[in-house]
């Protein structure tokens, strides 16, 4: 068994293990792209893919020190105790086997990988050009459990790691290898040995995290100036340099209103028009000193405040007296409105697709007088058709609600309605309105609809086929987004009063 240990590489990757020292390889190792074939990372993973045992692994450890996940810098090589019998070498690629394929016919051995690539190219043997089937050419198991019987020292031997063992432990010390290259966890970019990050992290991280000693907040040291400038509990001097030099920074404007000998007040009166300003020891002389001047102040403010509650009351009560009446005009329009009643329906396209989903299946217009002193009634719309109607029809309705005169009226109401849907064409004269007539039936339980109003109002009546949903869509019906219903009443028996 030689002394000295071998470190194997690929043909591709130069050796620079005799030009870097130790200390430098620490301080100033970077991260490079590995393309040896050599690593701890392609060996296991083409051994554990093949053989289904566990996950690839990656080129980072879990450590048990703050259960944080450290990456390496680069993936280490694998070093062999013995110089490396060539049997142990892949035919193909000349790289340590990885996963052995046995050539039957011949004897040899390539790798998993390479298997593959030798039957693409010739389907012989690199070596002795002897033909190969792939019938003859399987996983040799027992060759590869040689090899994981295999010395091998840590690939941190140059580092100072004294770990030697065979070649299936080496993964499993490598996990915890105390000497193994490391990135800092706080992403700083720092690099060191398993065994010295800890401290690194503690200690040296430019983004470790600390906790301010004034206010008790958490944030990464590069953040710590940032957070002096306005933590609220960070103790300054008073800026008037008055005899208090630790003041919380939160309580800095208290301390100049209440407390600070140099701060220059002003007089509590100063609402009132006092321009007095001083220090705090001469305030209570002047407050003592103008009383007088003081008391003409508060008079002449309740003066004017007086003089502004007179205004704003006055203001009031013309706003009430606008309101009530305005109250009182609405309520006769109300009353007073003959026929016809037009009803203007907006926002038609949003109504309609409310209607459409349930979420307002109707709506009403608001309560009108056919005439004077005549029947109070409303109209009704259901946009997307209701009952039988609904998905095809847009639905009109009347509906009487209890009204001022209805002891002078005849009852039950039996006199004829006129819907009308307003064609809005520009051409008056090419206009072809929608004119729906109903006669109301005083059979059956015609009470609920024609019966005098009970309650607030009575159920509807009316036309559920008034118009189909797509002669709204193709005509001058709707423009603008609006529709206008027209709700007239014959006149002719209308018995006077």
């Amino acid at each position: 068994m030689s002394e000295t240990g071998i470190l194997l590489k690929s043909e591709e990757a130069p050796d620079d293990s005799d030009e870097v020292s130790k200390e430098t390889r620490k301080k100033q190792l970077k991260p490079k792209t590995n393309t040896s074939k050599n690593t701890i990372e392609n060996y296991f993973t083409a051994k554990s893919s093949t053989e289904n045992d566990e996950s690839k692994s990656s080129g980072s450890a879990k450590s048990k020190m703050n259960e944080i996940q450290f990456k390496t810098s680069c993936e280490p090589e694998i070093i062999f105790v013995d110089q490396l019998d060539n049997i142990y070498r892949c035919v193909n690629c000349k790289c340590v086997l990885r996963v052995p394929f046995l050539f039957e016919d011949c004897g040899h051995r390539c790798c998993s990988g390479c298997v593959p690539d030798i039957f693409r190219a010739t389907s012989k043997c690199p070596v002795d050009k002897q033909n190969l089937k792939k019938d003859r050419v399987h996983l040799d198991k027992a060759f590869q459990e040689q090899m994981d019987a295999l010395n091998v020292r840590c690939s941190y031997y140059a580092e100072g790691c004294p770990w030697m063992g065979i070649l299936n432990e080496l993964g499993c010390h490598l996990n915890q290898c105390e000497y193994k290259i490391v990135l800092c966890p706080n992403e700083c970019g720092a690099e060191f040995q398993r065994k010295s990050i800890e401290d690194h992290v503690k200690n040296g991280c430019p983004k470790r995290n600390i906790q301010c000693k004034f206010c008790g907040a958490k944030f990464s040291v590069e953040k710590e100036a940032k957070h002096i400038s306005y933590c609220r509990e960070y103790p300054l001097p008073c800026p008037n340099k008055c005899e208090m030099t630790s003041i919380p920074r939160s309580l800095i404007p208290e301390h100049l209103k209440n407390e600070c000998s140099r701060q220059n007040l002003r007089c509590p009166f100063n609402i009132h028009g006092c321009e007095y300003r001083g220090r705090k020891y001469k305030m209570d002389q002047h407050l003592e000193l103008s009383l007088i001047k003081h008391l003409n102040l508060l008079n002449l403010s309740v003066q004017q405040m007086s003089l502004l509650i007179e205004a704003q009351t006055k203001t009031y009560t013309e706003i009430r007296n606008s309101l009530e009446y305005q109250m009182k005009r609405i309520t006769t329009l109300e009353q007073c409105f003959g026929p016809p009643f037009l009803w203007k329906i907006d926002s038609y396209s949003e109504k309609l697709n409310n209607a459409r989903t349930g979420k307002q299946n109707a709506l009403f217009s608001t309560p009108f007088y056919t005439h004077r002193f005549g029947y109070r009634m409303a109209l009704s719309v259901s946009l997307y058709g209701n009952g039988e109607a609904k998905g095809k029809f847009m639905s009109v309705y009347a509906c009487l609600f209890r009204g001022d005169h209805d002891s002078l009226l005849q009852w039950p109401f039996s006199h004829q309605l006129t819907f009308t849907l307003i064609d809005q064409n520009p051409e008056i004269n090419a206009r072809k309105p929608i004119v729906y007539t109903i006669k109301p039936s005083l059979t059956g339980d015609y009470n609920q609809f024609l019966g005098r109003p009970t309650g607030e109002r009575n159920a509807c009546f009316g036309a559920p086929r008034f118009v189909k949903l797509e002669v709204m869509e193709m005509s001058n019906y709707t423009i603008n987004d609006e529709i206008y219903l027209k709700f007239t009443m014959n006149m002719d028996q209308v018995a006077p009063i």
